[in-house]
């Protein structure tokens, strides 16, 4: 099954913005985000931040710079995937681990995350954009915390984020907090085979979501791009299983 582009769905400006990782830092500092705090809650953050304007943090700060005098916006050019559920500043401390073995530049380097690139007191019509999106980004990033048992890979929207690296031109890349990548580093060295079969035994039938009503949209989707029947997640489990273990061979070599 060959992934076609997402039809039909016209990507609004704004979607295609992202933060540097340096406004992300200076964000946490700002509002002073300890480490037990999650993206969830930094989300509840974000709600009141942008509620006179109601436009994303994106848009908010179109034309703010960071304490380096840096755009703190600009043309994303990498896709997030991440659990809410998870720490905010490890999910920062990941993404500085990114760009630092990819050596680009913190501060000018845009990353999509959905808490700052999507409307958030509109988000139903942001989050039919996704698809689109990460196809036009061309570049997914998967945050795993905790490496051993990563949330994302628990949650049905970061599976049909996966999904979306299956189209031609779009890459997966992984990424984790710099404890959390020794760890895995390490592993990888002892038994890649233990950590590639505990990384790859997800099955979006039985994955998380926090509105059942987007367990049928999403299991919908897979439908219309695979086919229908059983035999559709089949293919779903097994083409982003392998896209998984694509990108995990793509760290072990970077991080060696």
């Amino acid at each position: 099954h060959e992934l076609q582009p997402t039809a039909h769905v016209e990507i609004s400006p704004h979607m295609l913005l992202g933060v540097s990782v340096r406004f992300l830092k200076e964000f946490a500092r700002w509002h002073r985000i300890d480490a037990g705090a999650s993206s969830l809650s930094v989300g509840e953050l974000v709600l009141g931040v942008t509620s006179v304007t109601r436009l994303s943090v994106c848009e908010q700060m179109r034309w703010a710079v960071t304490e380096d005098a840096m755009p703190a916006v600009g043309r994303a050019a990498h896709f997030v995937s991440h659990a809410h559920a998870c720490s905010f500043v490890k999910l920062c401390d990941a993404l500085g681990a990114y760009v630092a073995m990819h050596a680009l530049d913190e501060a000018s380097t845009y990353l999509w995350v959905d808490l700052f690139s999507i409307r958030q007191h509109d988000l139903e019509a942001d989050i039919v954009q996704v698809a689109p999106v990460e196809q036009a980004i061309g570049s997914v990033v998967l945050v795993l915390d905790p490496w051993d048992r990563p949330v994302s890979l628990t949650r049905i929207w970061c599976l049909f984020e996966l999904l979306q690296s299956l189209h031609d031109g779009v890459s997966l890349e992984l990424t984790l907090a710099p404890d959390e990548q020794r760890r895995l580093v390490a592993e990888l060295q002892r038994d890649y085979t233990g950590v590639l079969r505990l990384l790859t035994a997800f099955d979006v039938r039985t994955a998380d979501v926090s509105v059942e009503a987007d367990r049928a949209l999403i299991l919908q989707m897979i439908a219309s791009t695979f086919g229908e029947g059983e035999g559709s997640v089949d293919y779903f489990n097994r083409e982003t299983r392998a896209a998984l273990r694509r990108a995990l061979s793509a760290f072990s070599q970077w991080s060696a």
